[in-house]
């Protein structure tokens, strides 16, 4: 049995302060029984008590708020509607009814005092009728059949509201695995975006990686460029700098490996190094610099020779000494690199090239020159082929050329050639081969004994002959290594002219 709430209680059950008007009452009212409703709580066994005590403090606000108008009606036993036997009557009213074994019409009372609400009305009780419950008691009890119909009526209703708290559940299973769907494909589009966006970071950090190693390369061919460009004009300065300074390696070519697109003039031979610049140039500074800051001296050119090479070539003795005193040419085995050539080039060769005597001297003192390198070399000098190096830079009647020819037959045991006469055409002496050279045209020695066989006058060997040189250890003429003093007309000649003959008619013994 529920009892009626007062004003107090009444505005606290609803949520509400004293002396709220109707309309917020209605309100509260309205929001409570949502919430308390039996169909919206079907787990909960205290919510028919709920949505009664809502609805009683309700009733209790809206007659205080609202009282009823008109003349006040007295009833037989002297009282109006107001007094508290009314209270007492619906009560019993009340009673009856929530004591009710149906419980769908207690659903109906309380779903008539919600429509009641909403449809704006207003509630109305009248006086009940004092003999109600008697006539209640009094009726005629169920029939079985009605019993039945009641009971079937009743779990009907029951699986029906079954029926529907499963459906209700499915729809709500439904929905949550619809969100959870919904977030699994909005979780996959976020991974999806954030891998996305780190590939295209990843991306453009390469990109501006490579774009940085791109600047790099350009910058340090650029360096190197200018670095070579600087040692062709001869601006060692600079090419120390920028060895020292920009980290410019001295050994390789000009370009660097992967930086052709940078070279905006490629050079004539890819392959020439800061060494060979140098060392063609006569720089011996800038040799033993380089020389000490990383160069390699065993690089070649796209001709094949090394910087050493090309000291020789162009006849610089510093050059040359340097390489020698760093690189002894004695240990095959560690510098022959250097001083290695591929037939049939040879050292001795490159020294004819060069045109100077002490260059030659050098390399047979040295003993870098075999013996078919110094037979090749006098067949050279004694051919009278105008189109050799040699006659390109010395005449053959120079002091020089003559040297040459010395050093030559000191060396190499030769004998000096004969004047060649100017003959007539009927002369056929010079159908047969000159000697030339101490080689038959077969390869044969037999020309040696032939030309011994006729004596050459003075006036015939006079311009070509110079005395063979003593095994001194020094450059021919010259006191001073690297120097070679010209010598007088008579004194060159005669000197040359006895020792020569001598040492020829000796040998053709």
């Amino acid at each position: 049995m529920v009892k009626h709430s007062s004003v107090a209680e009444a505005y606290s059950i609803l949520g509400l302060q004293e002396g709220a008007t109707l309309e917020e009452v209605k309100s509260a009212y309205r929001q409570h029984a949502l919430r308390t409703h039996p169909d919206k709580n079907p787990n909960n066994a205290d919510a028919t008590a709920q949505f009664q005590a809502v609805g009683d403090a309700y009733t209790v606000l809206q007659r205080h708020l609202n009282p009823p108008t008109g003349p006040r009606r007295m009833y037989h036993h002297g009282m109006d509607d107001d007094d508290d036997d009314e209270y007492d009557d619906y009560e019993d009213y009340e009673d009856d009814l929530y004591n009710s074994e149906n419980e769908a019409d207690r659903t109906a009372f309380f779903m008539f005092l919600f429509s009641q609400f909403l449809n704006g009305g207003r509630m109305r009780f009248k006086r009940p009728d004092p003999h109600r419950n008697y006539r209640r008691r009094s009726l005629s009890p169920e029939t079985p059949e009605q019993y039945r119909a009641r009971i079937e009526r009743n779990r009907a209703e029951q699986v029906e509201a079954e029926k529907r708290r499963a459906e209700k559940a499915a729809e709500r299973k439904a929905f949550e695995a619809r969100q959870r769907e919904k977030e699994r494909k909005e979780a996959a589009e976020r991974q999806q975006a954030k891998v996305a966006s780190k590939k295209a970071e990843s991306v453009a950090a390469r990109k501006r990686a490579a774009e940085t190693a791109e600047a790099q390369q350009r910058r340090v061919q650029t360096i190197r460029s200018e670095a070579f460009s600087a040692a062709r004009k001869g601006d060692a300065v600079k090419v120390r700098k920028a060895v020292w300074e920009e980290n410019v390696d001295a050994a390789g070519g000009e370009i660097k490996l992967g930086c052709e697109t940078y070279v905006k003039r490629p050079p004539e031979d890819p392959k020439e190094t800061l060494l060979h610049i140098a060392a063609q140039q006569g720089d011996v500074d800038l040799v033993e610099w380089l020389d000490a800051h990383s160069a390699d001296p065993e690089e070649r050119n796209a001709a094949g020779l090394s910087a050493f090479h090309l000291a020789l070539q162009q006849g610089c003795i510093p050059i040359i000494n340097h390489f020698f005193q760093s690189y002894d040419p004695k240990q095959d085995d560690d510098h022959s690199a250097i001083y290695s050539l591929s037939p049939p080039a040879s050292l001795l060769s490159l020294a004819l090239e060069s045109g100077k005597p002490e260059v030659v001297w050098l390399i047979l003192e040295k003993g870098l020159a075999s013996t078919q390198d110094i037979g090749n070399a006098w067949t050279q000098v004694t051919s009278g082929q105008t189109n050799q190096p040699l006659f390109k830079k010395l005449p053959r009647d120079s002091d020089k050329f003559s040297e040459i020819q010395n050093l030559l037959m000191t060396f190499g045991g030769f004998t000096p050639p004969p004047t060649p006469k100017v003959s007539s055409p009927k002369d056929t002496r010079h159908d047969s081969p000159s000697p030339l050279s101490p080689f038959a045209r077969d390869g044969s020695a037999k020309s040696r004994q032939q030309t011994r066989a006729k004596k050459p006058s003075v006036d015939q060997t006079r311009p070509n002959t110079q005395a063979k040189l003593p095994h001194t250890g020094s450059p021919p003429g010259s006191s001073e290594p690297g120097k070679i003093h010209s010598r007088g007309p008579g004194g060159g000649r005669g000197q040359g002219r006895g020792r020569g003959r001598g040492r020829g008619r000796g040998r053709g013994n």
